[in-house]
């Protein structure tokens, strides 16, 4: 049985090899070179933009602005709060947005073009922090949007505390900065206009194929039908390429434009400053219990810094805000969230869509409970747990729930009470937990997931699926799932993906929804097939179809066999030598979002996590290592328990980069930390023992038992990274990253200046730093400037040997 093996990647080999195709690998005949001309203006007001000189320069053949373009919003950035359209049109908002986009022969002639492009900018003042826009007077990043608010939450779920019932309440501020998806693949787009056909043909880096061929259609002003997204490798996501984005639209615009095909790749600067990133969090968060350990009432005020414009922001602070009334029971929950404009770049889809932000506040400040109770912070999350069949304050029924038993593991797996007896050494352990959704009902359609399973006559199964994998394992589970159903090996499967002029229609891999909604449509699907086949069988064979079965690629009754490919042969409903069977899966077990109410079961089902951290903090340098990760997932039946483990370790180890370094910095609107080398990624070296826990419990709504693992993996890394430090040394950091400055500055504010004497220029990675900082008002400058050039001149490497042409 395929399902619940340990079976590595389909793709492995192709992968390991170097031979899976991406977009920036696309070659085609006529193809041009796409660049962008950006804004570098956080607010500005364009009052010339002249592109006749670049239009003529030598090797350009198509030059696009918004005035070539239909004057049409977005469908999905925010839905009906929609207010984005394809390149800046008058005003540009943030730096780095979209101006002007050219095609030339080569990248460096479009370049060159770029810089014949006259514009003329009236700067605007802008708001470049969440304060700035909301307070009063502050200038307006739209001027339809009054007080610079894009969407407001206010709701009251369950009741307000009783009186006298309250034993200890916990209030705080904490603060989850801005994070990139630092996708190892930039953003990248072929498109070739092929006016024969009138079809748009696209080869691009996203995760939902759907997306982009329906947006595509609406701001280029073709029907669906006439945009065809082809499949090609996905060099990662987050949530990154879960939507459209401005370059993929500019390159199709100027394909059309030029009637020759177009690439357009970005830079890793533009993925870092003008794609969508995850919103940064500020939450004032008040908690209360009684002295049992009961969990009573929470109130949270929320402010989310939206960027210039909705890229899914309402919807990532509505979840975000659910959260707090569906983490655990409790009486009742008011929350005031605004999401607000700036002039940054806006945020968007991110890995855990919310989550992060919330359970990073809502997960240290019940460790602050505990501590005021007395109460284990274990024992105190059992006490509180969400167990199956209870329905959340939000409206979330829980149909299945290990969580109790994720904790019962992490604290045998990390030796938990031992080591929470030590607290205060230098060394500690902290724990936090997660709930996540597995397929959320946001979009028009999200409910439903279509697919095709054929059988040839060689036998061979092929599985057309209209998503993509972008590194999620979601082929090979596809794969297993047919195989599963069809008794034939995974590698007699082959998966077509994102061909939408093949495949039947699926919105893609986003909200944990890859393995609840496309394993129960190619079930589905291949079961139908599998009926088909014991239907041909049953009536070659004499019998029943429910004696027939399907095993070794072959039908199998009493001995008998016949190879499934020579009962294609027997089939009228072949076409082209294949069975071929289209099916949908539709849950009715989750509702839509109401946003009056502000309840819904936004999902069929639901996983849990717990992760328990055990880290040490140097008290002369502020730094924390992290030492070991335990980290225990209810995410149902595991399909392939490799791939569950490898999301777990990724995801564990980008939440690790948000606890301890990852924040996008901003200088007066521009990003300041646009690259590899300054954005703190966590390093190979950095990672810690990461040891995963398969919770595995059958979900009665998944299919074959499961749920979705891909998001809710790193939604409680840091929050129990900043239990740990605090159980360490006492220090309670709440603004993200947990950084060596604010580790020191802790321990001096609890011990004082005399008894704590931070030594910065002990870090190993920092005295350098310390040194160049001392050095350079005393004259390093000048040195560096008088002989620096001198001393970066390299010499020249002697030969490793010598050629000689033969004579």
């Amino acid at each position: 049985m395929a399902v619940g093996e340990r079976i590595r990647h389909v793709d492995w080999a192709r992968r390991t090899a170097g031979d899976i195709a991406f977009s920036a690998d696309v070659r085609l005949e006529g193809m041009l070179h796409a660049r962008f001309l950006r804004s570098p203006h956080p607010h500005a007001r364009v009052t010339r933009l002249d592109v006749s000189a670049a239009a003529r320069a030598p090797g350009v053949a198509a030059v696009v602005t918004a005035a070539d373009l239909p004057d049409r919003r977005y469908v999905h950035h925010g839905g009906p709060l929609s207010d984005r359209r394809v390149a800046a049109r008058g005003v540009v908002r943030f730096v780095g947005e979209e101006v002007a986009a050219v095609a030339a022969e080569t990248r460096e002639q479009a370049e060159a073009a770029l810089r014949l492009i006259r514009v003329d900018y009236e700067p605007l003042p802008g708001v470049l922090s969440v304060d700035d826009a909301l307070a009063e007077g502050a200038p307006l990043v739209h001027e339809d949007r009054p007080g610079n608010v894009a969407f407001q939450f206010k709701r009251q779920y369950g009741v307000p505390p009783v009186d006298g019932a309250v034993a200890v309440t916990k209030r705080a501020r904490f603060r989850f900065g801005r994070q990139a998806h630092a996708c190892m693949e930039p953003g990248s787009t072929v498109a070739r206009w092929d006016a024969g056909r009138g079809k748009l043909e696209v080869w691009t880096s996203t995760q939902a194929p759907y997306f982009i061929r329906k947006e595509m259609a609406h701001v280029l002003d073709l029907s669906m039908g006439d945009v065809e997204v082809h499949e090609i490798g996905v060099g990662g996501g987050f949530g990154a390429k879960s939507k459209i984005s401005d370059h993929e639209v500019l390159t199709a615009a100027l394909a059309m434009r030029a009637r020759r095909p177009v690439k357009g790749v970005l830079d890793r600067d533009e993925e870092f400053s003008t794609t969508k990133c995850r919103h940064a969090f500020d939450i004032d968060l008040e908690s209360s219990a009684d002295a049992e350990g009961r969990l009573l009432h929470r109130t949270a005020r929320i402010r989310v810094d939206n960027g210039a414009y909705n890229h899914s922001g309402p919807s990532v602070m509505g979840y975000g805000a659910m959260l707090l009334g569906s983490q655990y029971r409790l009486d009742g929950v008011g929350i005031d969230a605004q999401l607000v404009y700036t002039n940054h770049h806006p945020g968007g889809q991110f890995r855990g869509y919310g989550g992060p932000q919330v359970i990073f506040a809502l997960e240290s400040q019940v460790d602050e409970l505990a501590d005021g109770l007395g109460i284990d912070p274990i024992d105190l999350r059992i006490r509180n747990a969400n167990r199956a069949g209870d329905t959340t304050l939000a409206g979330w029924r829980i149909v299945s729930s290990a969580l109790v038993e994720c904790l019962e593991r992490v604290r045998e797996a990390i030796d938990w009470d031992a080591k929470r007896a030590r607290g205060g050494s230098g060394r500690g352990v902290g724990v936090a937990v997660a709930v996540h959704v597995s397929g959320a009902r946001v979009y028009e359609g999200a409910e439903r997931s279509e697919a095709g399973v054929d059988v040839g006559l060689d036998g061979r199964v092929r599985v057309r699926f209209g998503g993509a994998d972008a590194g999620t394992w979601q082929r090979t589970m596809l794969a297993q799932v047919a195989a599963t159903e069809l008794g034939v090996g995974v590698d007699a499967v082959d998966t077509v993906m994102m061909e939408t002029a093949e495949t039947p229609t699926d919105l893609g891999a986003w909200s944990s929804r890859g393995t609840y909604m496309s394993g129960h449509a190619v079930g589905r699907a291949a079961r139908a097939a599998a009926d088909a086949l014991r239907e041909l069988a049953a009536g070659k064979f004499d019998c029943r179809p429910e004696d027939v079965e399907l095993a070794g690629g072959a039908a199998v009754v009493d001995g008998r066999r016949v190879a499934i490919g020579d009962l294609v042969g027997l089939s009228d409903r072949q076409v082209d030598g294949e069975l071929r069977v289209e099916e949908a899966f539709v849950t009715t077990d989750a509702d839509p979002f109401d946003p009056v109410s502000g309840i819904a079961n936004l999902s069929a089902t639901y996983s849990f996590a717990a992760q328990a951290v055990e880290v040490e903090v140097d008290r002369a340098t502020g730094k924390v290592r992290v030492l070991d990760v335990v980290a225990a997932h209810d995410s149902g039946i595991a399909l392939n328990p490799i791939s569950v483990e490898s999301q777990i370790i990724g995801g564990v180890t980008m939440g690790l980069g948000a606890a301890l370094g990852e924040e996008m910095v901003y200088a007066e609107g521009r990003h300041a930390n646009p690259a590899y080398l300054d954005y703190a990624l966590p390093r190979a070296a950095d990672v810690p023992p990461i040891r995963p826990i398969l919770v595995e419990h059958a979900d009665p709504n998944g299919p074959y038992g499961a749920k979705g693992i891909g998001e809710i993996c790193l939604i409680p890394t840091a929050a129990a990274v900043a239990n740990a430090v605090a159980h360490a040394v006492g220090v309670r950091v709440r603004d993200l990253p947990i950084t060596p400055d604010k580790v020191l500055a802790g321990l001096i504010a609890n011990e004082g200046r005399r008894r704590h004497r931070a030594r910065v220029w002990r870090r190993p990675d920092r005295w350098w730093i310390a040194a160049v900082r001392w050095g350079y008002p005393r004259g390093l400058h000048r040195l560096l400037h008088t002989h620096g050039t001198r001393l970066a001149r390299r010499r020249t490497a002697p030969p490793v040997a010598e050629l000689r042409r033969p004579t």
